[in-house]
């Protein structure tokens, strides 16, 4: 399609996609992001997909599919490498514009480690090309469940929080590249020891919202459930009496966070701990596991999203009595205190934001790592 002379700058948008991981004989969902500013079209006219797939097509096939809200159709036709697709209607949203979902299909004898770069460019009567590129992996795959609390722990106000925040691998292989959690609570929790290998927000895109996120080297083998090895949240001394918190925490492994850091991690500015070193520990009575724990060289994913997210309750004693607070662990530096003394109780909110892109990790063929996102973050373990 002929770029029409009136076309906007491409300056006036912005237009991305995201990595795609499948395994051997599956497949791997993808998304793409068209943001527009100011001035900009509320609907495109003539808008195309092109998909340059050379660097794929030796191990995998595309598609396009339905992201879901939008009620689209579009037409697609191949010549070698290049897939063109029209698409209608393409609308805005907010700062961005509907468009599908990908889906990459592996080829028969495809196998871990196979990796190439796909191309996208965006285009239509309003807008002039927009390339962007990602990166497709065929995955060695895991399954990081979250485990969440069955009950809601008794915490008092000003006490620590016990539970210890809990993964098991459901498998099929070990888990041996690293892992990384995502844990944001309510404004009645602050955080306790800061842990050398956790990043804690410092201006979290909800004031109500204590976010942070730590990286793990330890390998958890298919069918262990872990641990963290020390708590990780206390309760403010002002938290109201007979009342439920809630804090929720998400899984990813290493190279799917350092994948998706722009959608988990972003908008917001972090700082890191300076106490010990947090670690996961097996949780007690569970099987040891299976598989290999010698550090895999190829990507490690979890494709299954819909058990990465956990939310857990603490509940406080009826009584507004003065509590017994637990001990706080040694280890680490001092966490945040307590707000001043004669404020109002915290009663919490009643929908804890999920917030940013702690639930994209769940989306994305990357569900729930994609919400806000602009600034790349280094992920080590």
């Amino acid at each position: 399609m002929p770029v029409a002379a009136h076309a906007a700058p491409a300056g006036s948008y912005g237009f991305r996609t995201f990595p795609i991981d499948l395994a051997p004989g599956g497949t791997g969902p993808g998304s793409l992001e068209f943001t527009h500013g100011d001035g900009t079209p509320d609907t495109l006219t003539d808008a195309e997909l092109v998909f340059d797939t050379s660097g794929i097509d030796r191990f995998g096939t595309l598609s396009l599919t339905s992201n879901g809200r939008d009620r689209q159709s579009w037409t697609c036709t191949t010549a070698k490498s290049t897939t063109t697709c029209a698409v209608e209607p393409v609308q805005a949203y907010g700062v961005t514009y509907g468009l599908p979902n990908l889906v990459v299909t592996a080829r028969k004898g495809a196998k871990v480690g196979d990796d190439g770069t796909l191309k996208v460019t965006v285009r239509s009567k309003e807008v002039a090309p927009i390339q962007a590129r990602t990166t497709v992996t065929v995955a060695r795959l895991v399954d990081l469940a979250a485990q969440p609390l069955a009950t809601a722990e008794p915490v008092a106000p000003g006490a620590t929080v016990q539970h210890r925040v809990a993964v098991k691998n459901n498998g099929p292989a070990a888990s041996t590249r690293g892992v990384a959690v995502r844990i944001n609570a309510d404004e009645a929790f602050d955080f306790g020891p800061r842990y050398r290998n956790c990043q804690y927000a410092v201006d979290t895109l909800a004031d109500s919202v204590n976010l942070a996120w730590c990286t793990f080297a330890e390998p958890i083998a298919a069918g262990a459930a872990y641990e963290l090895s020390a708590p990780f949240y206390k309760l403010r001394g002002n938290a109201a009496p007979d009342h439920q918190y809630q804090y929720y925490y998400t899984w990813a492994t290493l190279d799917n966070a350092q994948q998706y850091a722009d959608g988990w991690y972003e908008g917001q500015k972090y700082v890191a701990g300076t106490g010990d070193v947090l670690h996961l520990v097996p949780v007690k009575g569970q099987e040891p596991g299976q598989g290999d724990s010698r550090r895999a060289k190829v990507v490690e994913a979890d494709l299954t999203h819909t058990n990465d997210l956990a939310q857990s309750l603490v509940k406080t004693p009826a009584s507004s009595a003065s509590p017994s607070v637990s001990a706080s662990p040694t280890t680490g530096g001092a966490g945040g205190g307590d707000q001043a003394g004669g404020s109002l109780p915290i009663t919490g909110s009643d929908t804890l934001l999920v917030g940013g892109a702690g639930v994209v990790l769940l989306a994305i063929g990357a569900g729930a790592f994609l919400f806000a996102r602009r600034r790349r973050t280094s992920f080590t373990a």
